[in-house]
């Protein structure tokens, strides 16, 4: 059966069952079976487009082995998580691969180092499977309001004291996603 398409970067008709036909899938988010397929006569127009597109509109997760859209109007889906002993930036992932990994580890120390808070996951943003896994794997042993008397400072120095006594930890956000204004920051430990 003959299936007639556009190639998505030039244009021309042809048989999406023609030996030279491409197919690149993009998923809508790092949450998500929802996928947009993008179409191909040859490899060099699957070329042409990823050198345009890739990294500005979608980006490739090494973890989960897919191609993901990068992000939507309330947030990047790719995060730079460090090695677990170093300050080594691994490959970029996915949130999704980047939850499931801190989940399991922790944040390395490195993302408690500064007067800032780094790393960790939005409450917002964490998936069902998420969720699950922290209230099965993780405590809540502080919820800060962030204000002038308990800074980020405050919080990391209370993190790194935590993974100094032998605790995965992990740090939590609560606030305006959108504008990454943080309200809240819960500090939990691996059971």
């Amino acid at each position: 059966m003959i299936n007639t398409v556009r190639c998505d970067s030039c244009g021309n008709s042809f048989d999406t069952n023609s030996p030279a036909a491409k197919v690149l899938t993009v998923y809508q988010n790092p949450f998500t079976v929802e996928f947009d397929d993008y179409h191909f006569c040859s490899e060099g127009c699957m070329e042409e487009y990823e050198n345009h597109y890739r990294n500005y509109t979608y980006s490739y997760c090494p973890g989960c082995d897919k191609n993901i859209i990068a992000n939507d109007s309330q947030a990047n889906y790719f995060r730079f998580p460090y090695s677990p002993n170093s300050e080594e930036v691994d490959d970029i992932v996915c949130e999704a691969c980047y939850e499931a990994r801190i989940i399991e580890q922790g944040q390395p120390a490195i993302d408690f180092a500064n007067s800032w808070l780094t790393g960790g996951l939005w409450a917002d943003r964490i998936s069902e499977h998420g969720r699950a896994a922290l209230h099965e794997q993780y405590v809540t042993i502080s919820d800060y309001c962030l204000d002038n008397e308990m800074t980020a400072a405050r919080c990391n120095s209370q993190a790194l004291a935590m993974i100094e006594q032998g605790h995965k930890v992990l740090m939590a956000y609560a606030g305006n996603g959108r504008s990454r204004n943080i309200k809240i920051v819960s500090i939990m430990i691996k059971r």
